[in-house]
Formats: structure tokens, C-alpha cells, sequence
């Protein structure tokens, strides 16, 4: 992260700020600490900041925290990994995603949604549906209380 007019601030006090980024904030290493992302997470100079999304989403990124960094956080997926999951909770279904409070609750994010044929990154404000297949970044040990929580319970 190189922009200094975002340092200290939290992801919730700058993502609003602007319009359809069609990006998600999923992970950010600071002081060589890897860390879901979350609403209050803050931005420091030298953060690595892990960001998902399509081609002129990450131009948009780029834009709002600077340069692309060399290193690949991502690619570690021992502090967090990524699952797929079907949704079919009728605790879930037609909630939007920003209500449900996953890094909270289950200290996880959704970072891709498949609905039918359709891949997307999905906002706050996305409403899940009953089959979508959401991709959950969360430490390994959450994935099967991940799994239960989008889960039909009584099948």
C-alpha cells in the first residue's frame, strides 16, 4: 500500500467512498502478518493489500493503494485458505452478504460468487440465492463451521 491519503484510515471509511469497485479487500499483510480483511481493518504504508476482482477492478485498486506489490500473499494458504460452498440455508438465502457479518461471526469473507453461469465479485449489498456457490476465505480451521452456517439444516 503507497498511498498515504488512505493510511490509517479503516477499508470501511474508504471503500464507500467509491462507486461500484467491483473489487474485494480479502486479505492485507502488515509488519509481515497476514490477516483476513474486515470492515475496521487499517491501512498502513508498506501494507500488502490483497484485492479480487476483474481486470478494471484491480486498475481501480491500483489507483485507490498504489502499485501492484511483487509479493503474492495470496499465495499462502496456511493462515487463510478459500472454499467453495453451496448455499442452501434459508438463514442465508435472500440475505444480503454485508448482513450477515462473516468476518465477525465466522472470521470469513466471501470474495467470488457463482450464480448459474455467471462469475462475479459480489458487494455488501449482494443478496445470496438458494444454490449460488460463493468462495469463503477463512482461516482452514473455520471451513467446517463455514460450510454448516451456508448449509441447509434440515435436509
Amino acid at each position: 500500500m503507497q498511498n498515504p491519503r488512505v493510511t490509517g484510515q479503516r477499508l470501511a471509511e474508504i471503500l464507500p467512498l467509491h462507486e461500484d469497485l467491483g473489487f474485494v479487500v480479502s486479505r492485507i499483510q502488515h509488519n509481515g502478518e497476514t490477516t483476513l480483511a474486515t470492515a475496521d481493518s487499517r491501512l498502513a504504508l508498506d501494507d500488502i493489500v490483497a484485492v479480487v476482482g476483474h481486470q478494471a477492478a484491480l486498475e481501480r485498486a491500483h489507483h485507490l493503494f498504489g502499485d501492484p506489490a511483487k509479493v503474492q500473499i495470496e499465495r499462502d494458504r496456511n493462515v487463510l485458505d478459500y472454499r467453495r460452498v453451496f448455499v442452501s440455508s434459508r438463514d442465508c438465502v435472500g440475505k444480503r452478504i454485508g448482513d450477515l457479518n462473516l468476518p465477525e461471526q465466522l472470521s470469513a469473507t466471501i470474495t467470488r460468487l457463482r450464480r448459474r453461469d455467471l462469475d462475479f465479485v459480489p458487494n455488501p449489498s449482494t443478496r445470496l440465492e438458494f444454490g449460488d456457490r460463493i468462495c469463503m476465505l477463512t482461516p482452514p480451521a473455520n471451513f467446517a463451521a463455514v460450510s454448516q452456517f451456508f448449509r441447509r439444516l434440515d435436509s
